[in-house]
């Protein structure tokens, strides 16, 4: 999840969480001064503020619960922070090669070389030392028992 999405959703659930509790803080002072009134109407024109407040309840409500249930979605989606994909490198020679002798290979020679707990990048610059003519092809393996 991109970090400017992240930034959104807190931003609106701080948001939301504020406008709620102003709008109950509103809304218990438009009670208790009805409550508390010397001589409580219904044609008062608090019972206005009581229809405000609770409207802003109920909006900054939803909002929040939308914005906090695409947050849990996002989170769920996401792998773990320790998880990494497993790679399997296969190394396949251009062309044939003058090699060392303590390396001697036959041409065409494939090797299977399975790197778990390793990003991509930490991947190419493991191989870099490769000789000149070497090549290999990165594939990304999805099983778990690699």
């Amino acid at each position: 999840m991109a970090l400017s999405r992240r930034l959104y959703l807190w931003a609106v659930l701080l948001a939301s969480v504020l406008a709620l509790l102003g709008g109950a803080i509103d809304l218990l002072y438009v009670v208790f001064q009805q409550a508390f009134s010397a001589q409580p109407r219904l044609n008062d024109s608090a019972n206005l503020a009581f229809g405000q407040a609770l409207a802003v309840v109920v909006v900054a409500a939803a909002v929040g619960i939308y914005h906090w249930l695409v947050l849990r979605s996002d989170a769920t989606s996401r792998p773990p922070k320790g998880a990494q994909l497993a790679a399997t490198v296969t190394i396949v020679p251009a062309a044939p090669a003058k090699l060392r002798p303590a390396l001697e290979v036959a041409p065409g020679t494939h090797y299977e070389l399975s790197v778990v707990g390793a990003t991509e990048d930490d991947v190419h610059q493991a191989l870099a030392s490769l000789p000149p003519k070497a090549s290999y092809k990165l594939l990304p393996s999805h099983s778990a028992d690699n």
